[in-house]
């Protein structure tokens, strides 16, 4: 900077928050740099401004374009109003990147309130480097003491979330209350996941989320686990509890969309032999090789007639009534969760006893899954029952649960010499509940 008649000086200011939007706090930091660059002597070319914008946030744009005019040789000094106003802590990637900036350039920082930093000699880099651990130490402590108010928030049950509100909840006073529409929709979802269906189908049938145009799978991940919903009522723990064990002990989803299954399979059986059909490559066809059908033609007219053997609502209401059964039942459901996750962790234990008390565990698992399916609501979507047959979504547990409560098996008869050519509806007889 020797030789130049003036030096270029740069003020920085920033205030955290800013509620009211007036920008009085930023104004007045400036007001008080561009004094103490009076009484130095420096002419200021810019203010760089970030107002309500936090030192630790992962953008400060005002911060960005002060480095750029440092590294360009713009400007020859800064002026804050206090160092924590630049940097808050000296291991952050703001201080990293300013720290290297202007030792390169020499730069001349000054502050307001508080000792200029002086990179000519050794012990004021070192100074300067200490100021910054304090700093950050001030901003651990301070984020310590804000987690401990919240969590004595929680404890006393008061409200512990002051920011956009939860999918299913809405604040009111110091608590939450059910959105009811989304509430309900909260439980569907957390009992279509303990009957096994999958994360992709249950994303797809949730009303829209409060902020954002679709639901990802991660964030109805996320919302399902989270313990908010028992605090508040919406699931029951024991619910709760399963959910997160199913959705936590899951293999990671791939992306795309997943591979066609077919609810209808173990239920379609051969007319000749009266062996069950397998299912697969678009269609069902009997291993003894007697015959076979596509699931383009037999899974829609089988979707067709559906909605007319299914009780009237206020029949279905009656017999749906929620019991204490159903809540026992939620209990041994997770107690079983519970005993099968403890297995899995038993590494001492001979393979060919953890395989049998595998087998047993897994086999109670399935008969309270049907027991709970069978006194819990199972009535599905019919437009998504018909989406599912005309091949647009792919089947999931839920359609294959819902199909077994109205549907004793699908018997399958020869193709005649008349309908090779194409469907006859006449082949196919489905034995109701």
């Amino acid at each position: 900077m020797a030789g130049k008649s003036e030096t270029r000086a740069a003020v920085y200011v920033r205030i955290s928050s800013d509620p009211s939007g007036k920008a009085a706090g930023v104004r007045r930091q400036e007001d008080e740099c561009k004094a103490l660059a009076k009484s130095k002597v420096w002419d200021v070319v810019e203010v760089f401004t970030d107002n309500d914008v936090k030192a630790t946030g992962l953008k400060r744009p005002g911060f960005d374009r002060l480095m750029k005019a440092i590294d360009a040789g713009e400007v020859d000094a800064v002026v804050a109003w206090k160092d924590d106003r630049l940097l808050r802590g000296g291991r952050s990637r703001w201080a990293h990147e300013f720290l290297s900036v202007i030792k390169e350039h020499q730069t001349s920082i000054a502050f307001v309130n508080g000792e200029s930093w002086d990179f000519s000699t050794a012990s004021g880099r070192m100074l300067v480097e200490v100021r910054l651990a304090v700093a950050g130490y001030e901003v651990e402590v301070a984020s310590e003491r804000q987690e401990a108010r919240w969590r004595q928030r929680k404890k006393d049950g008061k409200l512990a979330n002051l920011g956009r509100r939860p999918f299913g909840l809405k604040r009111q006073g110091e608590t939450m209350v059910e959105v009811k529409r989304e509430a309900d929709a909260i439980r569907q979802a957390a009992k279509d996941i303990i009957s096994g269906a999958s994360l992709y189908s249950v994303t797809r049938q949730l009303p829209k989320p409060p902020y954002a145009e679709t639901w990802k799978d991660q964030h109805v991940r996320r919302m399902l686990t989270s313990d908010h919903l028992v605090t508040y009522g919406v699931l029951d723990e024991d619910t709760h509890r399963l959910v997160a064990a199913r959705l936590n002990g899951a293999k990671r989803e791939s992306r795309g969309r997943p591979a066609r299954e077919y609810p209808l399979s173990g239920l379609v059986v051969c007319s000749t032999c009266s062996s069950k059909m397998s299912a697969g490559n678009g269609q069902y066809r009997c291993d003894a090789g007697h015959q076979s059908i596509q699931t383009k033609y037999l899974d829609p007219l089988v979707a067709d007639e559906v909605p007319d053997h299914v009780p009237d609502e206020d029949d279905g209401r009656k017999a749906r009534k929620r019991s204490g059964d159903e809540a026992k039942t939620l209990k041994d459901l997770a107690k079983v969760e519970a005993q099968m996750e403890e297995l899995a962790d038993d590494i001492e234990l001979p393979v060919a006893v953890l395989k049998r008390r595998t087998a047993a565990l897994e086999a109670k698992r399935v008969e309270l899954l049907g027991r709970l399916g069978r006194d819990t609501e199972s009535r599905i979507d019919f437009e998504y029952l018909k989406r599912w047959a005309m091949g647009e979504i792919p089947g999931d547990q839920k359609v294959k649960d819902f199909l077994r409560t109205v549907i004793e098996q699908v018997t399958i008869s020869p193709a005649t010499q008349s309908s090779r050519k194409g469907f006859d509806p006449r082949r196919v007889e489905v034995t109701w509940k």
